[in-house]
């Protein structure tokens, strides 16, 4: 006769002049019968071939009823007091299994440490060993494994079984079932790691879903997933050039078209990873920390703009760098976003370069994050020519039947070009990738004497062509984008 059902054992003793009455769940073990903690003391309930007995950790019996007195299920409202000591009457009734205690499901184990305080830790079933379910968790950030010796009892090692490591615990326990221990038996546990004043407050059974009772085989969990950030670094093939550095100008005037602000970003793991955004100097001291805004609509992502005028004032032109330093699942890392060198917006100071400046608000599949709400606004100023203005007119005629031609709309569709000067990689893959394709508002600026035009200030436009890119030389690196852009607003035309 084996334990089929679940049952709640409450036992009344004498403590000192008072009655106390306490309920103990007594957990399955196997197919062999219960067993269940009550004053520090273990307690394992079992069948011998005629009676139920309940056994303490010194072979001595506890309490027994006869099988004619159950009903397969050790429940009965009087038990036959073995040992009395204090114990002066028990009982048992048969509960629903829903809501027993269970190592099937796996362990919740309690543990404490100077260094990081009261941690609570699920250990989930991952295997058998002796006959015994062997259960895996996390303490101090390390895998840790649960099985059952049988010589030794409970045993908690670092790393997994196989890899011979330290004992960290060890529950003294002469029976076999769950490794439980609750709050008031913590002197259960003997504890072999003693650094930061470690130890093991309790061990209890993970509830079980309703209706399974521990029966369950398969165990399902979900983990947050993220890409860490990849640093280039460009190898040194004997091509020789200088460092690849951008050209920001800020100013004291409020025109946007003077002030460059540059932003950068990145994605955590989860809200316990951290982020910084830097801004150095060419000693790399540091000028300034960027405040990390979080995006609205992406969790654990965050962005930082750097607007130049700040530092112009704070620390005077000259050459800068941003730096993303993060630590993302306990790995730490910096990302070199870029090399700038910041000059005082003037005429001269401007000449022979152009600008896009652009918000993005949409989601980047590249860095799988969602910009969308966040509205981050970021500029690129580079060497080169934005104009070339052509009006591509959409013209709608009509003939009369006096064979008299007359308008009847007529459109202007201004497209212009974004031309780089011969350039490095640095230069034309920040364009390619991200600007002329992530934008959800562009705006062009041009700042060369020999333009056509000097209107393109801050021109609001939308691509109307792929980027070309044009290789001057196989033997050379620099290359020349272009790239057809129009007016974002289409509304220059005449009708009747």
């Amino acid at each position: 006769m084996t334990g089929d059902c679940c049952i709640e054992l409450t036992i009344c003793y004498y403590d000192g002049e008072l009655n106390t009455c306490e309920t103990v769940l007594p957990t399955k073990n196997g197919d062999e019968g219960y067993t269940f903690n009550f004053l520090s003391s273990h307690y394992l309930i079992y069948f011998d071939g005629s009676k139920w007995i309940i056994k303490d950790e010194l072979n001595n019996v506890f309490a027994f009823i006869s099988s004619e007195e159950s009903t397969g299920c050790p429940s009965n409202p009087i038990w036959n007091i073995g040992v009395p000591e204090k114990i002066h009457s028990i009982s048992s009734i048969e509960i629903s299994c829903d809501v027993v205690d269970l190592c099937d499901c796996g362990i919740e184990l309690s543990y404490f440490t100077n260094l990081d305080g009261a941690r609570v830790v699920s250990f989930l079933v991952v295997g058998e060993q002796n006959g015994q379910h062997v259960f895996q968790g996390i303490i101090n950030d390390e895998v840790v494994s649960m099985y059952w010796s049988l010589v030794n009892g409970w045993i908690i090692v670092w790393g997994l079984i196989d890899d011979g490591g330290s004992t960290l615990a060890q529950l003294h326990q002469d029976i076999i079932g769950c490794p439980i221990s609750p709050k008031e038996s913590r002197s259960n546990w003997e504890i072999f790691w003693t650094k930061d004043d470690f130890r093991i407050d309790y061990s209890v059974g993970i509830q079980c879903a309703t209706g399974l009772c521990g029966r369950e085989d398969r165990y399902a969990k979900q983990f947050a997933s993220i890409k860490l950030p990849i640093s280039f670094t460009e190898q040194k093939r004997g091509f020789k050039d200088c460092c690849c550095e951008q050209i920001v100008l800020a100013s004291s005037e409020t025109e946007s078209w003077k002030n460059d602000l540059t932003s950068a970003w990145i994605k955590l793991s989860n809200p316990s990873d951290s982020v910084e955004f830097r801004c150095l100097d060419e000693s790399n001291n540091l000028v300034t920390m960027i405040s990390a805004i979080p995006f609205v609509n992406e969790p654990n992502a965050f962005y930082g703009s750097l607007y130049w005028i700040d530092i112009l004032n704070a620390a005077g032109a000259g050459c800068y760098k941003i730096e993303v330093r993060y630590n993302i699942a306990g790995i730490e890392g910096t990302i070199n976003w870029g090399t700038y060198k910041l000059k005082e917006y003037s005429i001269e100071n401007a000449l022979t370069t152009a600008r896009v400046s652009a918000i993005f608000d949409g989601y980047h599949e590249i860095e799988g994050i969602n910009f969308s709400g966040s509205n981050v606004p970021s500029t690129f100023r580079f060497h080169g020519f934005i104009g070339f203005r052509q009006p591509n007119y959409e013209i709608d005629n009509l003939i009369y039947e006096d064979r008299q031609m007359k308008r009847n709309i007529r459109e202007n569709l201004n497209a212009y070009e974004i031309i780089t000067e011969a350039s490095d990689e640095c230069i034309i893959r920040p364009l390619v990738e991200l600007y002329l394709l992530s934008e959800n508002e562009l705006f062009i600026s041009d700042y060369n004497a020999h333009n056509h035009s000097y209107r393109y200030l801050d021109l609001p436009v939308i691509v109307q062509e792929s980027p070309k890119i044009e290789y001057t030389d196989q033997f050379a690196r620099k290359a020349v984008l272009k790239c057809t852009v129009g007016d974002k607003f289409k509304n220059k035309r005449t009708y009747y």
